[in-house]
């Protein structure tokens, strides 16, 4: 659809750009993203934070960076609802983090936007660098804070402005926005897990998508998550849940634990592919949160640990 190539139509208008994503005759040789926080009148706190937080240097010599620029009354609503009255009530490693988690590594025009995962420069406890997830086509970040001006070019990269100060994810929250597991979400809900995956971990989940579950749904004859009595489905969603921070480059053939007590999960590493249990399919990896990562399978893991169990504690 055209409306997915596009964040906001009228602002791509005042500020074009190619289909490589190049500015047209809009590029500010002279000024940084930096220079243009500075020079904007909505980026008041943007520009003190910045400077707070020892980044403007950084942020001005980075090459080829996307900035996703918060205005001050998102500024004003987060330190309000986090009963922040200034700046330095912030504590630092928190107001780096979140300064971080708006910027990605990457020159990104609106036009070269698709719906998926971003990397941005913000890192995790364990040290992996967090993900952003975009709708274009509803000009969304995270599910719920909108893209409201696009493709301001600067000289070392583009600032895009957005209403509402962006915090670095769990893997519960990445789950919550994303529609493709809305399922999930009510399923973690219901099994009373989402203050303990909201924990300091960290986790590695293999998170089914809503096709997955209906599938299951179907397989036994039920509605929905509400028709699976709550201990057992606590019991299936644990066995989607490593210990520890696996990313796909970690990722070896053999059997790995989960935080069900009574199941291991049979993991087969391939030429085309990763699969869980014999027939289930890793499609996306390295979903990064603050407290962990997701991978994305398109199957419910069974609580029945395969034969033929070896330990494989050392993934």
């Amino acid at each position: 659809k055209e409306d997915e190539m596009m964040l906001a139509p009228a602002a791509t208008e005042k500020n074009s750009v190619d289909a490589d994503g190049n500015s047209i005759g809009t590029v500010d040789q002279d000024r940084t993203v930096v220079d243009l926080v500075v020079a904007g009148d909505q980026f008041t706190i943007l520009e003190q934070a910045v400077i707070y937080a020892g980044l403007a240097e950084t942020l001005a010599t980075i090459e080829n960076v996307t900035v996703f620029a918060p205005t001050d009354k998102a500024f004003r609503t987060f330190m309000s609802e986090n009963n922040f009255r200034q700046l330095e009530d912030i504590p630092m490693d928190v107001l780096t983090s979140v300064l971080l988690y708006h910027t990605v590594g990457d020159k990104v025009f609106s036009q070269n936007l698709s719906e998926g995962y971003l990397t941005t420069l913000s890192s995790s406890s364990q040290g992996f660098a967090m993900s952003l997830y975009a709708i274009p086509s509803k000009g969304l970040l995270n599910g719920t804070t909108n893209i409201i001006d696009v493709d301001i070019a600067a000289s070392n990269g583009v600032v895009h402005v957005i209403d509402k100060v962006l915090m670095p994810p769990t893997v519960v929250n990445h789950a919550l926005n994303n529609r493709a597991f809305t399922v999930l979400v009510d399923a973690v809900v219901k099994a009373g897990l989402v203050e303990a995956l909201s924990s300091e971990g960290p986790f590695t989940v293999f998170a089914p998508v809503n096709q997955a579950f209906y599938n299951l749904f179907e397989e036994l004859g039920v509605g929905d998550i509400d028709d699976i009595p709550r201990q057992l489905l606590s019991q299936v969603l644990l066995s989607h849940v490593v210990a520890g921070n696996v990313t796909s480059d970690m990722v070896q053939s053999g059997y790995v634990p989960t935080l069900n007590e009574n199941k291991s999960i049979m993991i087969g590493v391939t030429d085309s592919g990763v699969t869980i249990d014999g027939d289930i399919n890793v499609v996306l990896t390295d979903v990064q949160g603050s407290n962990g990562v997701i991978h994305v399978i398109d199957g419910v893991i069974s609580t029945a640990t395969p034969s033929i169990e070896r330990d494989f504690s050392d993934m």
